[in-house]
Formats: structure tokens, C-alpha cells, sequence
């Protein structure tokens, strides 16, 4: 049995470990970043599932997050990734807005479901 599936968990990441990341910065992190995932998967001592040796693996050698991040990291730029910064922190600006959107919608929902059972029992 393959109890190192059982101990992968997730971790959020705050706005401080997205700005801080480099070129050099974890695989996991910089996944991360590239997929626009506000978490990345530890195992129980801490260190991201997604690392070196199982990169290929995960991703094969012509996904382009593969070419962008591991094959082509030399030529990675900084430009690019205060781009991919500013796409995630938009992304997740979005993300936040329709979930209080929804929220809104809900409780609107709830509000009226109640006034119609009440309504319905003084009949």
C-alpha cells in the first residue's frame, strides 16, 4: 500500500511567498504561480510533493509549463515573471469577487426562501 499518498497535504500560499518567488525558487512554488493555485502539496516533513525528481514525470517534456520554468530557466526573466505575478494576483482578485458574489447571491436566496415559508405557514 502506498501510505505517501496519504500524507500529501495541502499548504496556502499568501501574497508574500507569490512576490517573493525567483527563477531559483521551488518547482512546487513556481508551479504554483504558473497554474494561478493559491496552495501546493507538502508531504509530512514540509517539502513540496512536486520537486526535481518527479518533475518530468508530472508534466512530460513538451508541456509548456516544463519548456517555460525547467528547460528554458536559464533564459527566464524577470519581466516575465512580474508578468505571471500580476496575472496570478488578478486571477485571485477575481476568484475573491465571485465568491462574494455567490455569498451575496446566497444569502439573498436564504433570505427569501425563509419569507416564503413563513409566509406560508400563516395560510
Amino acid at each position: 500500500m502506498q501510505t505517501h499518498l496519504f500524507s500529501r497535504r495541502p499548504i496556502v500560499l499568501s501574497m508574500q511567498d507569490i512576490d517573493s518567488l525567483t527563477k531559483d525558487s521551488p518547482i512546487a512554488l513556481l508551479n504554483a504561480l504558473y497554474q494561478c493555485q493559491d496552495f501546493v502539496f507538502v508531504d509530512s516533513m514540509h517539502n513540496p510533493s512536486l520537486n526535481e525528481s518527479n518533475i518530468t514525470k508530472t508534466f512530460g517534456y513538451k508541456s509548456s509549463f516544463y519548456l517555460s520554468f525547467i528547460a528554458n530557466k536559464d533564459s527566464l526573466s524577470n519581466e516575465y515573471l512580474q508578468a505571471r505575478k500580476a496575472l496570478y494576483k488578478t486571477y485571485q482578485l477575481i476568484k475573491q469577487e465571485q465568491a462574494e458574489d455567490l455569498q451575496k447571491t446566497t444569502t439573498r436566496a436564504r433570505a427569501r426562501t425563509a419569507r416564503i415559508r413563513f409566509q406560508a405557514k400563516r395560510i
